[in-house]
């Protein structure tokens, strides 16, 4: 009999878990009408919107109830329905007829109707349990499924260094067992980056076990701190002197450090300028700052006025406005505001503003004074006449003068002025006269004391010659025009003033030049300058004009120098000669010498080719001194004299390294010995040159 029952409980299970759905899956989208496989029971959602939710899981979740109707057991789609698997009881939980669960390890049924209710308040074992349930001695199907765990946040986290880490914890709910606890190993210190695992483990009754892990990955994500160097706002005016005071940068585990800084600042450019800081740590994390740089006009215009500053006016008459105008460095012409009135009918002072303002609001502003006035002085008279001319050493009589004012009337005379007849010369005499309104006038009387004897007026600077070699001789004549309008030779009291004063000798009235340029006379006598006379002094020896002495900035700044007549040797060089050296053949053997050795310092890396120039001079002076013997001077002087000739040629360093490098070149080599032949001279015997063309 208690097979029997066993048996038809069976049947009636089959018959209520017939139906098959598809598993429940969270976070699927549901419909109304949707059937579900869950926890061996099949549900039909009821309200898609909350179906749809994990609130709402059939069986497991609180309320599911008001989303799904259970349909009682049932089997996965594609899977043969199972009887022998059975579930703990669950208070408050839908049972059906025929449902079988376990508890303390036996199993029971639950009866039919009227009963079946109870069977959702009566736990087998407990007060009316009997009239729910029906003790079943059927094998119990061992339970093989885990728990479920759910992590309370995520599963994966990053926490920046030093943050405070927060457990969350997790549940386990077993389809068994129900809410399992959940047991979590592992630490997770914030002090030190890295990564850090947490596993949550939860065994359900029947030693089924479930693992689930937490990824904790404590890194550094806090920036440096960039502090500017100064103002992170600065204002210059246009044209100012940037000046970049850069920015430090300190991080929490680095410390300090580098810092990059981009942009640019214009400061001949109004506008705004950003300058920007940036910095990254070690742990990439980057950090920016800016500073903003702005370039201003603040110079107003410049305001001209036409017209003066300061206008005085009769009263009653017409005041003009000139106006003014305005020049700003930014905008060029700016438009100019005028302000105040002008009452010419009362006298006063009155004041006209001028203004401008260009587009940076820089204003500026000028003013011009009107003052009206009573401005007719007094009219003075003279008593006698306004020109006299008196013998010197007569005697002045003052005759004095008189003053009418419309205004005023008769007003007083002031005279002011000195006569000295004693001394020859023009004396005024002022005569003033101020009404009561300031208005003064004055009037002079010139008086004349003078000498009937004629006097010196002007004198005139003559030569007999204005261009002359170094050693000839100028005479200088002196005509002085009297008050007489006569004319005659002055020839005593003359003081000469020479420009330069040391390129000639004075003796008397005869000028002897000294020195080659350009001299500039003028005479004197007493008081009396006259014209000036500029001569000009060459210096010529047997036919040949020396160059001018050269500029040694300029005569300095090439290797060659200067060589005005283009005769191969440098100006001061050939001066020198000629200074230094009397005899035509002393002076023709040093030129050739100075040609050869401009020649050869061109290029001293072709010493071998030009080594001919030098050898030129060689052979001519031999003649000279060994075989001719006109020069007084023998071998010995001779190398003296060249010593010194080429402290004047190689008088800097460039010329020295040049002549240096030549005689480089050839040393070391064998030569032949050179002949004396007066042929290689570049000169005849009476010390003219010959022709330089190679």
């Amino acid at each position: 009999m208690k097979k029997l029952i066993v048996l038809m409980v069976m049947m009636l299970t089959v018959l209520v878990a017939g139906e098959s759905a598809t598993a429940y899956e969270k976070g699927k989208s549901y419909t109304a009408g949707d059937r579900v496989y869950s926890s061996g029971h099949v549900y039909v959602c009821k309200v898609a919107g909350w179906c749809s939710q994990t609130a709402y899981e059939p069986a497991l979740s609180l309320h599911w109830r008001n989303a799904w109707e259970d349909r009682g057991e049932g089997t996965l789609e594609g899977e043969a329905p199972s009887h022998n698997q059975t579930a703990a009881w669950k208070a408050n939980h839908h049972y059906s007829s025929g449902d079988t669960i376990r508890y303390q390890e036996k199993t029971y049924i639950c009866k039919g109707y009227p009963y079946t209710p109870w069977c959702s308040q009566r736990a087998p074992g407990t007060n009316g349990w009997r009239e729910a349930w029906e003790e079943h001695e059927a094998q119990v199907t061992q339970d093989t499924i885990p728990p479920v765990i759910t992590l309370h946040g995520e599963a994966t986290m990053t926490l920046e260094q030093n943050v405070v880490y927060t457990e969350l914890g997790a549940t386990a709910l077993d389809d068994v067992d129900g809410n399992v606890s959940v047991t979590i190993s592992g630490t997770v210190n914030t002090a030190v980056v890295g990564t850090y695992t947490l596993t949550y483990m939860a065994q359900d009754s029947a030693g089924n076990e479930a693992n689930i892990t937490r990824t904790i990955t404590v890194i550094d994500v806090t920036p440096p701190v960039i502090t500017l160097n100064g103002e992170s706002t600065i204002t210059l005016e246009q044209h100012a002197v940037y000046t970049e005071l850069g920015a430090t940068a300190l991080d929490g585990v680095d410390g300090n450090v580098s810092v990059t800084i981009s942009g640019n600042v214009d400061t001949s450019t109004v506008g705004s300028y950003t300058v920007t800081y940036s910095v990254t740590d070690s742990a990439g994390n980057e950090a920016n700052t800016t500073r903003t740089i702005t370039v201003i006009d603040v110079t107003p215009p410049v305001l001209t006025l036409n017209g003066e500053a300061s206008v005085t006016l009769e009263q009653n008459a017409v005041y003009t406005e000139l106006g003014a105008t305005a020049l700003d460095v930014v905008d060029g012409n700016v438009t100019v505001t005028t302000t105040g009135n002008v009452d010419t009918a009362t006298v006063g002072n009155y004041t006209v503003t001028y203004s401008a303002t260009d587009t940076a609001g820089n204003e500026a502003n000028i003013t011009r004074s009107i003052t009206v006035i009573d401005v007719t002085p007094p009219v003075i008279t003279l008593n006698g006449e306004a020109n006299i001319t008196l013998e010197q050493n007569a005697v002045y009589t003052e005759l004095g003068a008189t003053a009418v004012d419309a205004v005023d009337g008769n007003v007083t005379v002031t005279t002011t002025g000195n006569v000295d007849t004693s001394t020859i010369g023009n004396y005024i005499v002022t005569y003033s006269a101020t009404d009561s309104a300031g208005n003064e006038a004055n009037i002079t009387r010139s008086v004349e004391v003078i000498n009937s004897t004629p006097t010196l007026s002007s004198i005139t600077l003559e030569s007999n010659a204005t261009t002359v070699n170094v050693g000839d001789m100028v005479q200088l004549s002196v005509v002085g025009t009297y008050s007489d309008g006569s004319s005659n030779a002055v020839d005593e009291n003359i003081t000469y003033t020479i420009t330069p004063n040391d390129s000639v000798e004075m003796n008397g009235s005869v000028l002897i030049a000294k020195k080659d340029g350009n001299v500039t006379v003028q005479a004197k006598v007493g008081t009396t300058l006259s014209n000036k006379v500029t001569l000009t002094i060459t210096w010529v020896v047997n036919g040949h004009v020396l160059p001018p002495e050269p500029d040694p900035a300029v005569n300095n700044a090439t290797l060659l120098g200067v060589d005005v007549n283009d005769n191969g040797v440098r100006d001061d060089v050939e001066r020198w000669i000629y200074e230094t050296y009397d005899h035509p053949i002393e002076r023709g053997i040093f030129m050739q010498s100075s040609r050869a050795y401009n020649k050869v310092i061109v290029d001293p890396d072709r010493a071998k080719e030009t080594k001919k120039y030098a050898d030129n001079v060689v052979s001519c002076s031999a003649y000279w001194i060994f075989i001719h013997k006109p020069i007084p001077f023998n071998k010995y002087d001779f190398y003296d004299h060249k010593i010194e000739l080429r402290k004047v040629q190689f008088n800097n360093m460039s010329r020295h390294i040049a002549y240096t490098r030549y005689e480089g070149k050839l040393s070391g080599g064998v030569y032949p010995a050179l002949q004396e032949l007066k042929e290689k001279c570049e000169f005849d015997e009476y010390g003219i040159l010959g022709d330089l063309n190679e």
